[in-house]
């Protein structure tokens, strides 16, 4: 669904605190030398309350929603799943075409405010992910912050991992403003469909009055040839 000038507004503002090269997707990766990780960063404006966005992130099967197809992701513990501190979750992925298993840990879970998953196996050396729901003007920022290691350092991160990274929650943002748009917009969606409705089901009676009338009219004439009058 395209944005329009307001949302492409308010996701650029919750870009700024990104360099610039991480404005065009809204996803920054940078090394922390003191931590010796990865750290991601991206952040989406959505024009809903933080309740009903945390809401949507309690269910956690929710997340195939939101995750690229070519991930193969599919949660493997059977629902319904509690989401809350120290919750385990078994999920399946596959990542350039290897199958792989991936078990998460709610690590903190503070609703509406934010939560936190963190990798128990997987193929990270850590993977430790915090979302956080800020209250803003007219909605919610979003935000993601990644903590990772992966098995071959700085370089197998540049070479296959951030570029994978970057299109997953680039994928993840533009879903979630396609699963919440403006309530305008929505509004103005369903306005739209409900005088289409009222113009189809107004074209109907007129349509019938027409052939009500040409059937009266045929009566008519049959009537005449009956009774042998003519024109």
């Amino acid at each position: 669904m395209p944005l329009n000038a307001v949302q492409r507004g308010r996701i650029k503002q919750s870009e700024s605190s990104f360099d610039e090269s991480a404005k065009e997707n809204l996803v920054d990766i940078q090394w922390d030398p003191a931590d010796k990780a990865f750290v991601l960063s991206t952040a989406v404006f959505l024009p809903r309350t933080r309740t009903e966005l945390f809401d949507f992130f309690s269910d956690a099967f929710q997340l195939e929603k939101i995750t690229p197809n070519w991930l193969n992701f599919r949660i493997l513990t059977p629902a319904p799943i509690a989401m809350k501190n120290g919750c385990l979750i078994d999920y399946k992925i596959s990542l350039r075409g290897l199958p792989m298993r991936w078990k998460t840990e709610i690590s903190s879970w503070d609703p509406p405010f934010s939560f936190t998953d963190r990798q128990l196996k997987g193929p990270y050396l850590l993977w430790e992910h915090l979302h956080t729901f800020e209250e803003a003007p007219d909605g919610t920022l979003m935000s993601d912050r990644v903590r990772y290691r992966v098995f071959g350092g700085r370089l197998i991160n540049w070479a296959f991992v951030q570029d994978d990274l970057r299109k997953i929650f680039s994928y993840r943002a533009r879903r979630m403003l396609e699963l919440f748009p403006s309530v305008d917009a929505t509004a103005s969606a369903n306005g739209m469909a409900a005088n289409l409705a009222e113009q189809s089901s107004a074209e109907k009676p007129a349509g019938s009055a027409r052939s009500s009338q040409i059937d009266n009219q045929r009566s008519l004439k049959d009537s005449d040839k009956g009774s042998g009058v003519h024109s």
